[in-house]
């Protein structure tokens, strides 16, 4: 799977080439005082192979040049009960685009 990792931020909603992933808020935190969530999924089919657009509205502040995208491992059991682990992760960075004509286009 495709993940948004958003550790960096802080609450806010995100978009994927238009396409909502949803809210987050990482300052909800669990009782152990961890974000409950970090990795918001990003369906394969919202993606291009290449000039992806991710657009944020963030409302408490973050850092997006901390923001990745990655794939992340799958555990799954076969017909046997076998437990299989595919082991496959890959990091991409983001980087931030500050131009004031793409800011007001939005």
């Amino acid at each position: 799977p495709v993940v948004l990792n958003l550790s960096a931020m802080g609450k806010g909603e995100a978009w994927v080439n238009g396409q909502s992933i949803g809210r987050y808020w990482l300052s909800l935190l669990t009782a152990q005082g961890k974000p409950s969530q970090t990795l918001y999924h990003v369906p394969r089919s919202f993606l291009k192979t290449s000039d992806n657009l991710l657009v944020l509205l963030e409302e408490t502040g973050g850092d997006p040049l901390g923001i990745s995208v990655d794939t992340i491992s799958t555990t799954y059991t076969d017909s046997s009960d076998n437990v299989n682990t595919i082991s496959s992760t890959k990091r991409i960075h983001c980087h931030l685009n500050n131009d004031p004509k793409i800011i007001e286009q939005h």
